[in-house]
């Protein structure tokens, strides 16, 4: 025991910890939701100081495009996925998304890409290698809110490593029902119907319309659905299926890809 406590205090000395905090919620017993962000920053400042365990992250003013983009290669050349661009008078808003905050990732360095996190709500069948295994994609599903239901919006099958595929199907039958659960709207039926409860981030190209998906559907004909999705978190641990990405946020940022490309 004293040579592992010994070993682990050298390794702490080696690899010290730290918590980076980007943003100020609560600050001199005030809450800080919607003040500005430059006000918001500040309080952080302040709480925070010159600490190395607990720092806030690091952060430039500009205008420049230049500028943010070489900032964003330091980021990545220091091993961070990317940045957050925020606009300097917008407020903390909760689980939305917005043109006042704008994510730029590692992947988006190539092409535009955005993520989802999708509800399973069933699997299929795979084929080849996969057909042993019993499962080869995911049906997967954003949430309606307003109606508490999960509507689907894409099928994916890439992605996971076969070890993956493997331990997917194993937690997901822990959740298998023989129908289709109520709080569920699709127009596939999958070999598997899955209730409701697991999270998987999905990175995808951009939203489509399709007949074959029933997210954002409202009566009509065609729902929403991503285009090239890949699964780049197998299961969210943090998130249960009521936290996924809402069927009101595909829409906003169907509507942000069309204001982008006119």
């Amino acid at each position: 025991e004293r040579k592992r406590k010994h070993l682990v205090e050298a390794k702490e000395k080696e690899l010290p910890l730290r918590l980076m905090a980007f943003d100020c919620l609560f600050a001199d017993g005030l809450e800080m939701l919607y003040q500005p962000y430059t006000r918001r920053r500040e309080a952080l400042l302040k709480l925070l100081g010159e600490g190395n365990t607990i720092a806030p992250t690091d952060a430039l003013v500009t205008d420049s495009a230049a500028e943010i983009e070489g900032f964003f290669n330091k980021c990545l050349n220091a091993g961070f996925e990317g940045i957050m661009a925020k606009s300097l008078i917008s407020p903390y808003m909760a689980g939305r998304r917005t043109f006042d905050w704008i994510k730029f990732k590692r992947n988006y360095a190539k092409e535009m890409r955005d993520t989802a996190d999708c509800a399973i709500v069933g699997y299929f069948a795979g084929r080849g290698k996969r057909a042993q295994w019993g499962i080869g994609s995911l049906l997967c599903a954003v949430y309606n809110s307003e109606k508490d239901r999960f509507e689907t919006i894409t099928k994916v099958a890439t992605g996971l490593t076969d070890k993956d595929w493997k331990d997917m199907k194993e937690t997901l039958d822990a959740a298998r029902v023989k129908e289709k659960p109520a709080r569920v709207e699709s127009v596939y039926k999958p070999e598997a119907w899955v209730e409701p409860r697991y999270v998987t981030e999905i990175l995808f190209d951009e939203i489509t319309r399709s007949p074959s998906h029933t997210a954002g559907r409202d009566g009509g004909r065609t729902g929403y659905a991503l285009r090239f999705p890949r699964i780049i978190t197998p299961i969210r641990a943090d998130k249960k299926a009521e936290d996924a990405t809402t069927v009101q946020e595909i829409k906003e940022l169907f509507a942000m890809q069309h204001q982008a490309t006119q």
